[in-house]
Formats: C-alpha cells, structure tokens, sequence
C-alpha cells in the first residue's frame, strides 16, 4: 500500500493526540513516537484493523512537550510503508500566577489570580494545610484574571491556600505551593485606667485604655 496523504495531527490537547493519514490499499496502522528525532520509544500504538482512512490516537502524553512521530502501515500482501517523520506539541499545562489578597477583614477575604490553559480553578483553603475549605470556579482556557471571595472564616487567624487547576482532558494539578494570610481580629478594650483629676472645677476622672487594633471610641 502507497501513502496518498501525509500523515497529520488533527487535534492534540495536553495530553493527547490524534493522528490520520490514508493508504491507497487497505492496511493496518501503527505510530512510532518518541522525544527525539529518529528516537522512538519501544512501544508503538497499533491498529490490526484492515482500512485505507487510518486514526492511531495517542494517549497519556505529557503537557507542553514536542514528540516526534512517523506512520506506519502493512497491506495484506506483505507490503509495508512507512512515513516522513513529523512533529507536534502538546498544549502546555495549565498554570496559575499574580495571586493576591486583598479585601480582608474578620470572616472573608478576596483572592484574585490569573490562570492559563485552565477549564476549573479550586481554592482549597484552612487554617492547616489540609485545607478543608473548597471554592471552584469555571475559567476560560484562555488566560484570564478572576477574584473570588473566601466567607466564614474566623478572625485573628492564619489561613493556607492552594490552587488546583483542570486541563482540557479533565486532569487535576495541584502543585502549585501554599500561601498564606491573616484575617483581622476582633477589637478588644484592655488595661483601663480610671483616675480623679484633681482641682478641677467639678468632679472630673480620666479613662485611659488601650486596644488590639486602631479603633473609634
């Protein structure tokens, strides 16, 4: 069997790909791929079926890296055809930056982050670093900002958070490290002072006090 159409990638994601070409006599089907040139790995993804309109997909890739491939094919007589060798690169994982806390107060706080090559972005947040608080939001494949508001935490405390981000396959990354804040505290009165002011014109007394945190009084 002859080759009529090169053999091309019709589609590719972070993690997979899809591969056609087409023979002018019925044959099987197998990919050689590999991360080098001329260097491929043992295992070839095959296809026993006998068809002339051949898809070998291939699964189980790594995000954001350049494989290099070539077709091949062998018809019921015995002939075998092989390819030019071609390349292609996966879509890069998905990946989050610009992480900022702003609006914070006793019980929420606002976080605002971009995130690239992202279907689903979750917040897991806590005062530990098991979490236990969740918030996922929808995103854009695109690269795009989101601000997204953390409610009933608890005042005067060290949160933890942490982002987990899907891909286009459905595949979760959680690598993405910790982060921390504070929310404010409850103002609280201490150490009151009450003492007589002496040959005043009536009775009069001073109230001192101090506080945790710059209050009106």
């Amino acid at each position: 069997a002859e080759l009529l159409s090169p053999s091309e990638v019709v589609s590719f994601t972070t993690r997979k790909a899809v591969i056609n070409w087409i023979t002018d006599r019925v044959s099987d089907s197998s990919i050689q791929y590999g991360l080098e040139r001329d260097n491929y790995f043992e295992e070839e993804i095959s296809n026993s079926l006998q068809i002339a309109n051949h898809t070998i997909a291939l699964n189980n890739l790594q995000p954001g890296t350049t494989y290099y491939y070539r077709a091949k094919w062998t018809d019921v007589d015995g002939n075998t055809g092989v390819s030019d060798e071609s390349s292609f690169a996966t879509l890069p994982a998905p990946v989050v930056s610009n992480i900022k806390v702003s609006g914070i107060n006793t019980s929420s706080a606002i976080i605002t982050f971009l995130v690239e090559n992202t279907l689903e972005a979750t917040i897991r947040y806590g005062l530990t670093q098991s979490y236990g608080g969740v918030n996922t939001i929808p995103t854009s494949q695109l690269s795009s900002t989101y601000s997204v508001p953390l409610t009933g935490l608890t005042e005067g405390s060290l949160y933890n958070f942490s982002f987990e981000l899907v891909d286009v396959e459905g595949f979760a990354y959680s690598y993405f490290g910790n982060n921390q804040f504070n929310t404010l505290p409850y103002p609280r009165v201490q150490d009151i002072q009450v003492q007589e002011v002496k040959n005043s014109a009536q009775p009069t007394v001073d109230v001192n006090w101090t506080s945790n945190v710059p209050i009106n009084t």
